[in-house]
């Protein structure tokens, strides 16, 4: 029993391998795939026969394997023995491997290089989009009674991409390095004390506002400030001299999409 196979570019039907003298009986597509990879690649490991659902079994002590060479085309030949039901079926199946010119291998070498060429550019364009897109957050702070020791604002729980806050509330974490816009507005009651507002990045203070003794009415302090931030930098506003009733209320903003990268050692506050 012969098979022969030409090169085709869509799917077989089963006419095209089969015939009535090596058609199996209730055999379906898969049936013969199996057979086919089985017998290409020696995939049973045991001498044991390998089942074709259940319908017969591939002896792959039978298996040959011929490759010749004529008319410019490799043709393989694999006699196989196919056990089917209660008979033995001896199978040749004939694959007629059509040369592949070097012209039509480097035409897939270039549409493969254009298509990788279109992939990294519209990941460039995603990440490019990606780094301009807006990065902002506004947060306010509990308005205590009376600040702890340290006289650090605690930030109500946020919600947002790019910042977290510390696991005690007192910390604005940035998670995407850049150049920032920073304005900071805290709100005290009158006070028997002047008060001194710090705006701190990493614990070190990068702007301080004097308030006033004020004990008639409520004031504000307000600081504006830019500066850049790395990854996981923290940002914390204290207040001192143990004022009461102390609320506030910040705004960030990220200004384009520059890094660390953009600037020489030293420039970054």
């Amino acid at each position: 029993m012969y098979c022969f196979i030409r090169r085709r570019t869509g799917y077989l039907t089963e006419d095209a391998y089969l015939t009535s003298t090596n058609r199996i009986g209730n055999a379906v597509v898969a049936d013969y795939v199996s057979v086919f990879v089985e017998a290409l690649d020696y995939l049973v490991e045991t001498s044991a026969d390998c089942k074709i659902v259940n319908h017969g079994t591939l002896n792959t002590k039978q298996i040959r394997r011929q490759l010749t060479f004529e008319d410019d085309r490799l043709q393989l030949e694999l006699p196989v023995k196919i056990n089917v039901r209660q008979s033995a079926w001896a199978a040749k199946f004939v694959f007629k491997l059509e040369p592949v010119s070097l012209e039509r291998i480097d035409i897939l070498e270039a549409k493969l290089r254009d298509v990788e060429d279109e992939l990294t550019a519209t990941k460039n364009i995603l990440n490019e989009e990606k780094s301009w897109r807006m990065v902002y957050l506004e947060a306010s702070s509990g308005n205590v009674e009376k600040l702890n020791d340290a006289g650090v604002l605690l930030w109500e729980p946020i919600e947002m991409e790019d910042f977290e806050l510390s696991d005690d509330g007192s910390e604005i974490r940035f998670l995407l390095a850049g150049w920032y816009t920073i304005s900071l507005m805290v709100f005290l009651v009158p006070q028997k004390e002047e008060t001194r507002v710090e705006l701190r990045k990493n614990g070190e203070c990068l702007e301080s506002s004097d308030v006033p003794l004020n004990r008639g009415r409520s004031t504000s302090a307000f600081i504006g400030w830019s500066t850049h931030f790395n990854k996981n930098d923290e940002l914390s506003v204290t207040a001192h001299f143990f004022p009461r009733q102390v609320g506030a209320g910040i705004t960030i903003a990220r200004i384009g999409s520059w890094s660390t990268a953009t600037f020489p050692r030293g420039a970054l506050t």
